[in-house]
């Protein structure tokens, strides 16, 4: 009974953080408890990804698909109150600003977007609402529904496969410090699992090119910061996001 509360506890935590649905209690848990919640991301996904298809499926019985994709992207915002699209914004300012390593983290660290940062959400937005209008109906619901699953695995792996960037600690510095090998596991299984019974063997091609573009993106972020942070944690998600849908509908063209 211990290892069920602690597991419940573990995803109660992780919907508190992963979205703006509010459940009883205060939700503290102790540091290494909410690192390793981590790992039930790709769960909390599964969650937003249905919440996201439900608002696509309704709306598109009364919009043409264009405002229907606008408004479809916002109900996914708003359920997750944009928490990745900070970590992207914030991301871009510092690795794209040409300053050294420690100058970089600083700018990431700054409340304020620059130019970088705006962009960069920019174009996920752009990029993101023009692929939910242009997805076929064949698979739709599921695929917008494995789709948040795909960037909270991003989120994982680079929490378990990165060491913590920042020496003075940071938002993030929990989930890279205790959320390990094991929870990529778990994570990765609840993934595959769910795409598995939602596409088949499609859903497990897709999860696979998804993960091989979350891992380029963590090396790519990574580098010039010697490792990783909370900020880089979302935009690992969101990047991910960014480019899973389009190489879905490259996919089903060849498969």
């Amino acid at each position: 009974m211990k290892v069920m509360s602690r597991h419940l506890s573990r995803i109660a935590a992780s919907l508190r953080f992963f979205t703006r649905i509010p459940l009883p209690g205060d939700g503290v848990l102790p540091d290494e408890e909410f690192g390793k919640s981590l790992a039930y991301a790709p769960l909390i996904g599964l969650l937003i990804g249905i919440w996201t298809a439900g608002w696509d499926f309704g709306l598109r019985l009364v919009l043409p698909a264009a405002p229907a994709a606008v408004l479809t992207l916002l109900a996914y915002v708003g359920m997750t109150g944009g928490l990745h699209l900070d970590g992207l914004g914030d991301t871009f300012d510092g690795i794209l600003s040409g300053r050294p390593r420690d100058r970089m983290l600083a700018i990431m660290k700054d409340s304020r977007v620059g130019s970088f940062g705006v962009l960069a959400v920019w174009f996920a937005l752009a990029l993101n609402t023009a692929s939910i209008a242009s997805l076929p109906d064949a698979g739709r619901f599921a695929v917008l529904c494995l789709w948040p699953v795909l960037g909270r695995l991003a989120s994982v792996t680079g929490a378990s496969l990165h060491e913590y960037a920042r020496p003075e600690g940071g938002l993030g510095k929990s989930f890279v410090q205790f959320c390990g090998k094991r929870e990529l596991i778990t994570g990765a299984c609840i993934t595959l699992l769910a795409a598995g019974l939602l596409l088949g063997w499609r859903g497990l091609v897709w999860t696979a090119a998804s993960f091989a573009i979350t891992l380029l993106l963590l090396k790519w972020m990574t580098r010039p910061l010697g490792g990783i942070t909370g900020d880089v944690l979302g935009a690992a998600c969101e990047g991910t996001q960014v480019f899973a849908l389009p190489v879905w509908m490259i996919l089903i063209r060849f498969l």
